[in-house]
């Protein structure tokens, strides 16, 4: 009876100890799912603050081009466009017709979003001194400019560059007869915006 009575309680503890040892189991399985959550939620947090860090990243020379990516436009604006011609130059673009004319001085013509005050400024005068885009680009005053982006073509050049919080973005197309700019300014709240009429709208802007 005694080794009966032993054996029993043996196999008892056997059984609760393997009990125990599943429950122990269980438990940190538990805390490693959680840990795990946990984990991929640091991850999650800090891909997004490396995407963030990311966007601030953007080389300087490039940062006043490139988009946010942000806006939640639906980008009608790019489709829904009519052409300007300047009358007195041989130069047009296609300016979204949300856009209005707010003024239109000698040789060129200005037009605003109201929703967003995204400017589109043009302007041409003739080529009296004979000038080259690349004599024209090398004399180009870029000093002090914040966030400084240059590129040049064979007949046109570009300067990009902020004042605060207003992205400034001028093309220049020289040809033998005529000099014509189109003048972009717009806030950086509105890169998107700005980079996607860059991409799609600006190279309309021509010199017949």
């Amino acid at each position: 009876m005694v080794l009966l009575g032993g054996g029993t309680v043996f196999a008892f503890a056997m059984l609760n100890g393997s009990k125990s040892s599943d429950t122990q189991i269980s438990v940190i399985d538990a805390g490693s799912s959680d840990e795990k959550d946990s984990s991929a939620k640091k991850k999650r947090d800090k891909s997004k603050e490396s995407s963030s860090s990311d966007d601030e990243a953007v080389s300087e020379d490039e940062s006043a081009y490139y988009g946010s990516g942000d806006s939640d436009d639906s980008g009608d604006y790019l489709t829904d466009v009519q052409t300007y011609t300047n009358d007195l130059h041989p130069y047009s673009m296609s300016i979204p017709n949300r856009f209005e004319l707010e003024d239109t001085p000698s040789g060129g013509a200005r037009y605003k979003d109201p929703e967003t005050g995204f400017v589109i400024n043009l302007f041409g005068y003739v080529n009296i001194n004979e000038e080259t885009a690349h004599e024209m680009f090398v004399d180009a005053d870029t000093s002090g400019k914040t966030d400084l982006y240059t590129a040049e073509g064979d007949n046109w050049y570009m300067v990009s560059w902020r004042e605060d919080d207003t992205i400034i973005y001028e093309k220049t197309i020289v040809t033998d007869s005529t000099i014509a700019t189109a003048h972009l300014e717009y806030s950086t709240a509105n890169r998107d915006m700005g980079s996607k009429i860059i991409d799609t709208l600006l190279p309309t802007f021509q010199v017949d």
